[in-house]
């Protein structure tokens, strides 16, 4: 198989240093990518990529002939790494399926979570990719990029992501969206999968002290200093994590 036609990337596959990732890969899948070699706990999965969205559009909304034969064998590599069975009543494998092009569209695409619990999860989870590559020319897609500038876009990424059981999610910000201070890292949290953070219900609007209906703003102490030549920065410790809200989890330097 030539690399033109390879349509899958799992988060620890080797891809060569010339690769524009966010281009093949959209740019969650490109940070879920170097996350993952970086060293940080990633729940496994792989990224189907945008030129597989783009090819999907240009036939007229229809697979590529390779990309079903190339998910049946992704599938058993998740099911290895999690110990768990797609589509098995005890074991059951559960994804997300996400959306994710080369410059971020946030809210404008479809997110599909706890793909996998039908008595068909192939259908299920064919049925999700394409809502996902069919949500980047819905009317509210297009309507952003025109509004952005956004003309160069040819598709978007899907990546497939074991589901994790979550009591607390959030988006972390490497810096603060309230005022432009990059003296701080900001996480927007929320209890559960993270809807109340998408629908703008985390912590408050950004640079609100207050808080949002689920969520506080928190200020903690710095955590950690990374030095030259660090792979990453030390994480906040778990007990800093634990309430819901706003909070500034580090110095950066």
């Amino acid at each position: 198989m030539s690399s033109a036609d390879r349509w899958i990337v799992h988060f620890d596959d080797e891809v060569p240093g010339d690769v524009d990732l966010r281009g093949l890969l959209g740019g969650k899948g490109a940070g879920l990518l170097e996350m993952t070699r970086d060293g940080f706990a990633v729940p496994p999965g792989f990224t189907i990529t945008v030129p597989c969205c783009q090819r999907y559009l240009e036939q007229g909304r229809r697979w590529p002939t390779e990309l079903d034969a190339q998910l049946r064998d992704a599938m058993p590599r998740l099911e290895a790494a999690t110990g768990r069975r797609f589509g098995d009543p005890d074991q059951r494998l559960l994804v997300s399926v996400r959306s994710g092009s080369a410059v971020s569209m946030p809210g404008m695409m479809d997110t599909i979570l706890d793909c996998g619990t039908s008595d068909d999860p192939w259908a299920e989870l064919s049925d999700a990719i394409r809502a996902v590559f069919d949500s980047f020319s819905s009317d509210r897609a297009r309507a952003y990029r025109r509004r952005h500038g956004l003309r160069d876009l040819a598709g978007t990424a899907v990546s497939v992501q074991s589901m994790f059981p979550s009591e607390l999610s959030g988006v972390l910000f490497s810096v603060d969206p309230g005022g432009g201070d990059d003296e701080h890292m900001v996480i927007e949290s929320a209890p559960g999968l993270g809807e109340a953070v998408g629908g703008g219900g985390g912590g408050g609007p950004p640079g609100g002290g207050g808080g949002g209906p689920r969520g506080r703003r928190w200020d903690l102490e710095p955590v950690g200093r990374s030095r030259p030549g660090d792979r990453a920065a030390r994480p906040a410790p778990r007990a800093a994590l634990r309430a819901p809200g706003r909070r500034r989890v580090g110095r950066r330097r």
